[in-house]
């Protein structure tokens, strides 16, 4: 009866009292069918679309699909990005898209003050401000009008410091929808002013130290981002972000090696150098250094004072060499952001003043690494002579002639 002054009653017509029919009485006798079916037959014509349409809310209800959601930077200086162009596909294989609207929306991090004791004062200068934006979508070609639409926009005047969300959401003309989301790696802040250094001959370096800094005593000196973990892959770009923006374009890289006995220690080091040098951003050296732990140190009333190491103890030689072979793998000092001067990779040592008679150990050294990674070691010597001694005292002049 309903469908009775259908005209040009055909198989589409057939196929919608068929999907009338196979609903349960009570939906059958629902508003929301029933006024649909109304707006159908008021014009006694059946369409394709008004079956599908029908099929794709009240029967076999399909969600549309969202393809290829991603993004690209379109205008980056210095390795900060201002804008970027989000693109994705939507389609559906029954009813046509409808609409579309994307988000981009600022992670925040508010997981440090509770994590790291970050002060609430301090979080608007670690991450700034930002809000999220949204935006309704028109299809590239104009019009929404097929079962398959492609959208693209350009998201401008990033202010960076942190990761974004980039949300899409899509419907079909059945009102069913479907929302995905991608996000962006860390931002940045400012301009990469290290690396327009390094490029024009400039190697500014800092230290940098791999610490969990909630169990190291602090007194009223914490920095902005608290007690913080530098395992936080946030933390690590955070640190990029800054440093390299103010000029700092290498980070020496404190290897810990006289905590290497407790093995999570040399985890984390090798997990920290791995994602510096991924993020592209900053050069990375090694640093190693003496250790009481490993080396076997000289005692008062013999020529090796109480507080240095004799390499020609075949002990401390090896156990040297060791700590070198294990930082100066191919793996990490060959990846191109490892700092390396005349084209070989920097091993820098940390207080190399304890070192006496280094000469052959540090000739094997070079040897070790070249036959690792194809260079020979470019060794950095850190020998701060302690105030007031002064390099023209008797006794550095005397370590000098007879040890180093």
């Amino acid at each position: 009866m309903k469908f009775r002054n259908v005209e040009n009653f055909d198989a589409g017509s057939i196929g919608l009292v068929d999907l009338y029919a196979s609903l349960h009485q009570t939906k059958k006798n629902s508003t929301e069918v029933n006024e649909f079916l109304n707006q159908v037959l008021s014009d006694n014509k059946i369409t394709e679309l008004e079956k599908n349409l029908f099929e794709d809310k009240f029967v076999y209800t399909t969600l549309p699909l969202i393809i290829n959601l991603n993004w690209t930077s379109t205008r980056v200086k210095l390795d900060k990005i201002y804008d970027i162009q989000v693109s994705f596909t939507a389609r559906d294989d029954k009813t046509p898209i409808a609409y579309a609207e994307l988000r981009f929306i600022p992670v925040e991090y508010y997981y440090m003050i509770a994590s790291y004791g970050m002060r609430m004062e301090d979080y608007p200068k670690v991450f700034p401000p930002d809000k999220e934006r949204a935006f309704v979508l028109t299809p590239v070609d104009g019009r929404f009008d097929s079962l398959e639409e492609r959208f693209s926009i350009q998201i401008t005047n990033i202010t960076g410091g942190r990761e974004y969300r980039i949300v899409a959401l899509v419907k079909d003309l059945a009102g069913n929808e479907r929302t995905i989301e991608i996000k962006t790696p860390y931002i940045r802040q400012y301009e990469n002013l290290g690396k327009l250094l390094y490029e024009n001959g400039f190697i500014v370096m800092s230290v940098y130290l791999p610490f969990d800094m909630r169990y190291v005593p602090h007194k009223d000196d914490v920095s902005l981002l608290g007690k913080y973990d530098t395992l936080d892959e946030i933390v690590i770009a955070k640190h990029v972000d800054w440093a390299t923006g103010y000029g700092i374009n290498t980070f020496i890289l404190d290897s810990q090696n006289h905590w290497w006995f407790t093995s999570s220690m040399k985890y984390r080091v090798f997990s920290i150098c791995k994602i510096l040098l991924s993020l592209n951003q900053v050069k990375v050296a090694w640093l190693m250094g003496p250790s009481r732990n490993d080396f076997v140190y000289g005692e008062y009333g013999k020529e090796i004072p109480e507080w240095a190491i004799d390499l020609k103890n075949p002990r401390n030689n090896s156990t040297f060499l060791g700590f070198v072979d294990a930082l100066m793998n191919s793996d990490i000092v060959n990846n191109p952001n490892y700092l390396k001067i005349y084209g070989k990779p920097v091993l820098y040592i940390w207080d190399e003043g304890a070192f006496f008679n280094q000469e052959e150990t540090y000739i094997a050294v070079k040897r070790l690494v070249a036959s690792r990674t194809g260079s020979e070691a470019y060794i950095i010597a850190d020998w701060i002579p302690r105030i007031p001694t002064q390099p023209s005292d008797g006794y550095v002049q005397f370590l000098l002639e007879k040890f180093r």
